[in-house]
């Protein structure tokens, strides 16, 4: 009986322990707030709208909701550790940070826009692995998601991105060619 309690006491414990919460480990609210987006859970690509993505890399996405975007794959890593993921530096918590473009062999830069997977979408979509995503590059594909101001790197305008809107998180992507 006195192993059955300790189970059942861990076993509760273990189902409301979270090593990082959805709002991320920042005490900024607004810093919070992106997390919480930076980490939707939930997404189906039949409510998906078409985006361009010229309007993508313009910072021109009126909507947050549900979209999805035509590109090609130039380049993709794993991040380091920020703040939605609460600085935890496990593989398992890093999102996938994937530069896109008009063309295949386009180089960073002001050509490039970047998306990202996350944890909770990978956790939705187990397929959706960094070796999956590296056999896409140089490919057209469909990237599905959440648009997403990343106001944290506006001064990478141009060196390494066109624009701070991302689609963020990624739960789909689809090779096209």
């Amino acid at each position: 009986m006195k192993n059955i309690l300790i189970l059942a006491f861990f076993g509760h414990i273990g189902l409301f322990a979270q090593p990082c919460p959805v709002r991320g480990d920042s005490k900024n609210v607004k810093i919070q707030a992106a997390d919480r987006l930076k980490n939707r859970q939930y997404f189906t690509k039949a409510f998906a709208k078409p985006l361009d993505l010229e309007t993508l890399m313009q910072d021109g996405a009126k909507d947050t909701g549900a979209v999805y975007v035509d590109a090609y794959i130039t380049s993709a890593k794993i991040s380091g550790p920020e703040s939605c993921e609460c600085h935890i530096k496990e593989k398992s918590f890093l999102d996938y940070h994937i530069y896109i473009s008009y063309a295949g062999n386009d180089k960073l830069g002001k050509h490039n826009q970047i998306v990202e997977v996350s944890r909770y979408s990978r956790s939705l979509n187990p397929d959706l692995t960094f070796d999956y995503v590296k056999t896409l590059i140089g490919h057209k594909v469909r990237i599905y998601g959440y648009v997403f101001n990343d106001e944290e790197h506006k001064s990478a305008i141009g060196s390494w991105r066109a624009g701070i809107q991302e689609i963020h998180p990624v739960f789909f992507i689809d090779k096209l060619e």
